[in-house]
């Protein structure tokens, strides 16, 4: 299945997703709590997300994430 993704609010892009995954993230935003209308808007909150989470974590030096990975899980 094809998914336009926004590109700067103007331009969309296509990608494709295997029909299950398409159809899983169908189901999942059909919870009205979740806010999201279509999963062409869920795709791209995602990937905006992720996209966020790797560039902070790129600015990090590799001791900061360790550190803050050790953090997380108890050790310091």
């Amino acid at each position: 299945m094809k998914v336009g993704i926004i590109h700067d609010m103007t331009e969309t892009k296509p990608i494709n997703l295997k029909k299950s995954i398409f159809d899983s993230i169908e189901l999942k935003i059909k919870d009205p709590i979740l806010g999201f209308e279509s999963v062409e808007e869920y795709v791209h909150h995602i990937l905006e997300k992720a996209l966020e989470i790797q560039n902070e974590s790129g600015k990090k030096s590799e001791d900061e994430l360790v550190e803050e990975k050790l953090k997380q899980l108890g050790y310091i």
